[in-house]
């Protein structure tokens, strides 16, 4: 891809893309290498020619924000989840519970 392309590229959808992948994560600096890595594949990957490159860069990003976030927590131990986290793990496998408790009593209404 030319250098000129490419800057075209990033100037058009370069801020609208980051703010795309910092509503998916909340962290700043996870969503601009993110970006980064996602015009990294622009330049090696992205096919000439390419009709909508503005559907291509959204969905090159999202994978991309996915698969870092997938692999962030596989990563991450007990001990070094933030409370917020913890707790939010803590409050899943509870309502998971719950599901599970209400199954099993039949789907009525009673909660053990």
């Amino acid at each position: 891809m030319e250098k000129k392309l490419l800057e075209e590229i990033y100037y058009r959808y370069g801020q609208e893309i980051f703010r795309y992948l910092f509503v998916l994560c909340r962290d700043r600096m996870l969503a601009e290498d993110v970006l980064q890595e996602t015009f990294c594949r622009a330049v090696l990957s992205l096919p000439s020619g390419h009709t909508n490159v503005r559907a291509w860069l959204y969905l090159v990003g999202r994978n991309l924000m996915f698969n870092e976030m997938k692999k962030r927590r596989r990563e991450t131990p007990v001990e070094n989840m933030s409370e917020t986290s913890y707790m939010m793990a803590q409050s899943r496998e509870e309502s998971d519970g719950m599901c599970r408790r209400r199954r099993r009593a039949g789907g009525a209404e009673i909660w053990l």
